[in-house]
């Protein structure tokens, strides 16, 4: 394990500026890094306005058969991303002080954690304990650490496992408060967060939150070339948009918490 990270003060990212978040949010990138082999500002920081910096590995690595979800890779790009972040931090908040007018302790569940940036915002929003569940092996054992260098093993608690499958003892009977689950791409096809929050609902309690709650789509016609199923996949479909003279290919995405903040748009 590499040294403690005692320079962050966790409770500025709920009560920051958008500006003043990015900041913290580089700093938790700074610690994170490392783990790419990478360092922040020589490696990274420059390249960020470089599109093909972002483009994502999804789906590419498999498994046992099985395509395992994000690279690390792709899990440090969302942390990277504080406008983002920022917003799904503002839902957070929101949900979290509501729950806290009936509710003492507050239990999370945090589905695809990736770095472990929502779960770090569950906590530095008010929620006590987060169940952490991520399916990429590389990626668990990196933010287990990154946890445990933050100080919050004790109340981030990393899962290795499907979130669409995943059994929680701990939540059969004493339910969580919130889930939060970040897994959209575009048009909702290639991540299973329709999946993911199906079968996880039943470790919420009756009043629980979903962050995010709804997701509306708006597309216009377009000419798609469907590239077909890579082995071992079963669900995620390569798709190329070809440009075309008669119809403008338009496609955007707004996401909203359970009250009403819009998280994407």
């Amino acid at each position: 394990m590499a040294e403690k990270l005692t320079n962050i003060n966790l409770e500025e990212l709920t009560s920051s500026s958008e500006e003043e978040f990015k900041k913290l949010n580089f700093d938790l990138a700074r610690g994170y890094a490392p783990y790419l082999g990478l360092n922040f500002d020589k490696d990274i920081l420059l390249n960020l306005g470089d599109k093909a910096w972002w483009e994502a590995d999804y789906g590419v690595k498999i498994v046992d058969g099985k395509e395992i979800g994000m690279s690390i890779k792709d899990a440090f790009r969302c942390l990277v991303d504080p406008h983002r972040t920022y917003q799904l931090a503002g839902g957070i908040r929101e949900e979290v002080e509501n729950i806290r007018k009936t509710r003492d302790c507050l239990t999370g569940i945090d589905a695809g954690t990736g770095t472990g940036i929502l779960s770090i915002l569950m906590l530095a929003s008010g929620v006590d304990k987060v169940y952490a569940i991520e399916i990429n092996k590389e990626t668990y054992d990196a933010t287990s650490d990154f946890i445990e260098r933050l100080g919050l093993q004790g109340r981030i608690i990393m899962i290795l496992g499907d979130a669409t499958q995943i059994y929680l003892p701990d939540l059969v009977e004493q339910k969580a408060d919130i889930l939060v689950s970040e897994n959209l791409s575009a048009a909702l096809m290639d991540e299973p967060q329709y999946e993911i929050i199906n079968h996880l609902s039943k470790y919420l309690s009756h009043e629980g939150k979903i962050i995010p709650y709804i997701a509306q789509l708006s597309i216009s016609l377009a000419v798609a070339d469907w590239e077909g199923v890579y082995p071992g996949k079963t669900k995620i479909t390569e798709r190329r948009l070809i440009k075309s003279e008669e119809f403008q290919i338009l496609y955007f995405l707004r996401v909203w918490s359970h009250k009403g903040i819009c998280l994407y748009q």
